[in-house]
């Protein structure tokens, strides 16, 4: 406990000094940065104006939709291996869901679909994993890692994460001795960041050599794709 109170001293001591800083420069009044960062919490606290009230309205919804969908579709046999022998990894984003693979032309069935956040590896590598079973038991020959414009990840500040961790009682070494800019999988450019997952799947020690893997950048708003070459 000693240490974790230690911990988040340190952190309020840096984003105390940060705010100062930034006042000083003349960005906002420090009365309006405090009003700023209260309003900002209490939207991130509170959610979407219109999100569900609790989870009984998330499983209503849900089965109603599904019993929806069951009445209008009938049963369909899929194989359990991807017809392109391809595996799209993508990110959590939910501006992709419902709109990722109609933009890459992909049927249900096509592809084996790994979605992480930031589509980038992480603290956990969940990427790696995902994709050692796609090739090893689906079949996968062939991987896209598929990042987008405007990605959430590029833009968290590991400081403030760690503050949300405590404010919400889970200890920032819940998450290991990783720095948590590595444990999140921190990137500041899309691109960049597309093409470094891409050099460390080629390189993964437990993906065999044969597996091409290529990378490439969606436009979030228009769904534009653009290959990211060498």
């Amino acid at each position: 406990m000693a240490w974790e109170a230690l911990w988040l001293y340190v952190i309020v001591a840096l984003l105390l000094r940060l705010a100062v800083s930034w006042a000083w420069k003349g960005r906002l009044p420090m009365s309006q940065m405090i009003a700023k960062s209260h309003s900002t919490r209490a939207a991130r606290d509170s959610g979407p104006a219109d999100a569900p009230e609790s989870m009984d309205s998330i499983r209503q919804r849900l089965s109603e939709a599904n019993a929806a969908y069951t009445r209008r579709h009938e049963p369909l046999t899929l194989p359990g291996a991807p017809r392109l022998a391809l595996a799209i990894v993508a990110c959590v984003d939910p501006r992709l869901t419902g709109r990722l693979e109609p933009m890459l032309g992909l049927k249900p069935g096509d592809a084996t679909m790994v979605r992480v956040a930031g589509n980038t590896i992480g603290g956990t590598d969940d990427i790696s994993r995902s994709l050692a079973v796609a090739v090893f038991e689906q079949g996968v020959r062939y991987v896209v890692v598929v990042g987008h414009t405007d990605c959430g990840v590029a833009k968290v500040e590991p400081l403030e994460f760690a503050e949300r961790l405590s404010e919400r009682g889970i200890s920032r070494f819940a998450l290991g001795a990783l720095p948590l800019r590595e444990w999140l999988g921190v990137f500041r450019n899309e691109a960049q960041n597309v093409r470094d997952t891409v050099q460390k799947l080629r390189t993964a020690p437990m993906l065999p050599k044969d597996v091409a893997v290529a990378g490439a950048l969606l436009d979030v708003h228009t769904g534009e794709l653009t290959w990211l070459d060498e």
